[in-house]
């Protein structure tokens, strides 16, 4: 399983945090999209693999990287009433 872990973790699906012996005392999923994006802005991703997830996020309605970081960045927006 630490071999898993550690793969994960390289790749960037998985954030690590040991503590004293335990190498995996703390551990963060990332989301799928986040990863992908960013191994995408590596070059590691064929473009033909990522034709096919660019597919199946329309197909099971999962929003893209893009879409999610606007999201993201309307959510900490506040109104006017709100800030007053």
């Amino acid at each position: 399983m630490g071999r898993a872990y550690a793969a994960l973790g390289i790749v960037g699906f998985i954030k690590i945090q040991g503590v004293g012996p335990n190498a995996f005392k703390y551990v963060l999923i990332v989301h799928p999209s986040t990863v992908i994006h960013e191994l995408n802005q590596k070059g590691i991703v064929p473009a033909e693999w990522m034709a096919v997830y660019r597919d199946r996020c329309i197909v099971t309605k999962e929003l893209s990287y893009e879409k999610r970081q606007a999201l993201r960045q309307r959510s900490k927006l506040k109104s006017i009433e709100k800030a007053g």
